[in-house]
C-alpha cells in the first residue's frame, strides 16, 4: 500500500515510517494538511490509507478529512489524537475508518495497516 502520515511531530512521522517500511509497504511523510493536500490532489488514487494527526498548525485533521471526502477521497483514514472527545462523532459522520489515540503503541499502527492491507487483497 501506498501510505501517507500527516503529522507535525517529525519524531512520530519517522517511528510511523519504519513501521510502514519493515511491514513491505511505501511510506511517505508531510508535516501539515496543505502539504498533504497538495500531494493527494497531485496524485489522485494513488494513496491507499492516510494517517492524520488530529491537532496541527495551520489546518487541523478535521479540516483536512473533510476537504479530502468533499472531493470523494476513496482511500481509508486513521486518525491519531490525544483528545478527541468533541470530534469523534464529526470523525464518525466523515467515515474516518480508524482513530488511534495518543499515546499508542507503534504495535497499533501495524495492526490497522496489516487489517486494511488483508481486506485490499480480497
Amino acid at each position: 500500500m501506498n501510505i501517507l502520515i500527516v503529522d507535525d511531530e517529525l519524531t512520530l512521522t519517522d517511528m510511523i515510517t519504519v513501521v510502514i517500511k519493515n511491514a513491505g509497504h511505501v511510506p511517505e511523510a508531510v508535516n501539515d494538511g496543505d502539504k498533504a493536500l497538495e500531494k493527494i490532489r497531485e496524485r489522485p488514487g494513488f494513496y491507499d490509507l492516510l494517517i492524520v494527526d488530529h491537532k496541527m498548525p495551520r489546518m487541523s485533521g478535521t479540516e483536512l478529512v473533510q476537504l479530502l471526502r468533499a472531493e470523494h477521497y476513496p482511500g481509508r483514514i486513521i486518525i491519531l489524537s490525544g483528545n478527541l472527545h468533541q470530534t469523534k462523532e464529526a470523525y464518525k459522520k466523515m467515515k474516518v475508518d480508524m482513530i488511534i489515540h495518543k499515546p499508542f503503541d507503534l504495535y497499533e499502527i501495524e495492526e490497522a495497516i496489516s487489517s486494511f492491507a488483508a481486506r485490499m487483497k480480497k
